[in-house]
């Protein structure tokens, strides 16, 4: 009996030494994960702070769909004649690139068409769709408006989906090896 309370009391202190022994457990270190759209939006609002006055944000979002997906917002603007482009995910800010923008003349004349364009609605109820959202700024204008998928069906020939669908292939050509990661 006395060598098997001893041999446990050697037991539970071996136990106790590797527990509280620090090289035993590896490092944690946790991933601070970032409202893609919230970024993208003080990104826009810093833009406009300096004086840039031709500003395209643009997500593609999803409702009620899988969780965890990596949905990326993205800001393009024109200064000095160049378009500027920089992504935002939620786990990454990325570097910004330059030399891609859109074919259209972003002005405030674009922006009044824009805006006279209605969208037929769709009858169709959804829990879980995709989106765009798109957010233009020139001079002292502003446009907001969110694109459903099915929408797009019912309008294509729509000035705003016509512009949407060409934020998208924009997006398409920009090759994945231009976008380099920055932590936040």
């Amino acid at each position: 009996m006395k060598k098997s309370i001893g041999a446990l009391y050697i037991l539970s202190l071996f136990l106790l030494t590797c527990a509280s022994s620090k090289t035993s457990r590896p490092e944690l270190f946790t991933i601070e994960y970032k409202d893609p759209v919230i970024e993208g939006r003080k990104h826009i609002d810093s833009l406009r702070t300096y004086g840039v006055n031709e500003i395209i944000g643009y997500y593609l979002g999803c409702r009620d769909c899988i969780p965890g997906n990596h949905l990326s917002y993205y800001v393009f603007w024109h200064f000095n004649d160049i378009w500027f482009a920089t992504k935002f995910t939620k786990t990454n800010r990325y570097k910004t690139i330059n030399g891609y923008g859109p074919n259209s003349k972003i002005d405030s004349t674009f922006i009044n068409t824009l805006s006279n364009n209605k969208l037929n609605k769709s009858n169709i109820i959804m829990s879980g769709y995709s989106y765009e959202e798109v957010k233009i700024l020139v001079q002292n204008k502003e446009l907001n408006y969110v694109l459903k998928y099915d929408e797009k069906k019912d309008n294509k020939h729509n000035e705003k989906v016509k512009f949407t669908d060409a934020m998208y292939a924009l997006i398409a050509i920009i090759p994945n090896e231009e976008w380099i990661a920055i932590d936040y």
